[in-house]
């Protein structure tokens, strides 16, 4: 039997998962929202666990038809509700820059790098499979983070005063410590917003590390509510007025 279980909050979030989940103030970022819904998905016996933000309307039947495409990791589709209107997906440049996805093919099922949580089906082995490739350090700040193991060539910790963060010939060294993340109490760090990215990016990058890509289905396409909705009819408008420009 399949069962799914869905993220219904953006903006408003942190009130309701507070309320519903810890009874207590929690920080109202997106990252640490995402990562309790996920924590207490992974102790459900879900299969599938649905992110759909409360500002995106999908249309009817996305849940059913997402799931039977059979992916691990799919997307609908839906846009920046502000100009330039683009496709919330993304793929890599060669500068390892990401650009939302222009001219892209309509009807289609495509692979792409990255694309937002505001209509995503994800199956319940793409986070079991992170958690598995993936070690939990923390900061001297306290923070923490997960690294793939593949990336890991030294595993004796160096947390003490005689080490601190510095940069040698362009890297950054920061001095880090191994995490029982069971023992540390803080939901599995999923999603992360660090360096003025989104928590998104930073799960479509653990979930490729360990083989899996997002695909984007086309033919499911969302509203993004603010004011007023915007959609496909503002995309193709700006996208007009961008070749018009060349």
């Amino acid at each position: 039997m399949i069962r799914s279980s869905s993220m219904l909050r953006d903006n408003n979030k942190n009130k309701a998962v507070e309320a519903l989940l810890f009874e207590k103030k929690r920080p109202s970022d997106a990252d640490i929202n995402r990562n309790i819904i996920t924590s207490k998905f992974m102790e459900s016996s879900a299969d599938y666990l649905f992110f759909i933000d409360d500002d995106t309307l999908p249309p009817k039947g996305v849940m059913t038809h997402l799931i039977s495409l059979g992916k691990q990791f799919v997307s609908g589709l839906y846009f920046l509700p502000s100009e330039p209107y683009n496709p919330i997906a993304y793929l890599r440049n060669k500068e390892g820059f990401y650009q939302p996805i222009w001219n892209y093919a309509k009807g289609t099922l495509q692979q792409v790098d990255s694309v937002g949580m505001g209509c995503a089906m994800i199956h319940r082995s793409v986070f079991e499979k992170i958690k598995e490739e993936h070690v939990i350090y923390k900061r001297p700040d306290g923070s923490i983070f997960p690294i793939h193991k593949s990336q890991i060539t030294d595993t004796k910790p160096k947390i003490g005063s005689n080490h601190k963060a510095h940069i040698s010939h362009g890297i950054f060294h920061v001095p880090v410590e191994p995490v029982n993340i069971e023992e540390d109490g803080r939901p599995y760090p999923f999603f992360a917003l660090e360096y003025s990215r989104t928590e998104d990016h930073f799960f479509c990058e653990m979930a490729e590390q360990v083989g899996i890509k997002p695909w984007l289905d086309t033919t499911i396409v969302c509203q993004h509510l603010k004011i007023h909705g915007k959609g496909y009819d503002d995309y193709k408008e700006e996208l007009k007025k961008m070749k018009e420009k060349k």
